[in-house]
């Protein structure tokens, strides 16, 4: 996955990748828009680019509280 300028399907805008895990063999990719940064709500996308998480303010503690892991 590209680092900046990624169009999500159903968001406006532009994003880009502030952080990423590998977790369970599978790669996870947070997003913050390049337009608003930390003043909007991020994203957890998977390698894909599928939408895993919207709405994420506290970057992968959001997955991981919303997931049994």
């Amino acid at each position: 996955m590209k680092k900046d300028s990624i169009v999500v399907h159903g968001h406006c805008g532009t994003w880009h990748v502030i952080d990423e895990i590998l977790y369970s063999g599978k790669r996870y990719y947070l997003l913050e828009h390049e337009e608003y940064g930390e003043e909007a709500a991020a994203l957890i996308v998977n390698a894909k680019g599928g939408i895993e998480e919207e709405e994420v303010y506290n970057g992968f503690d959001d997955l991981y509280e919303r997931r049994e892991w």
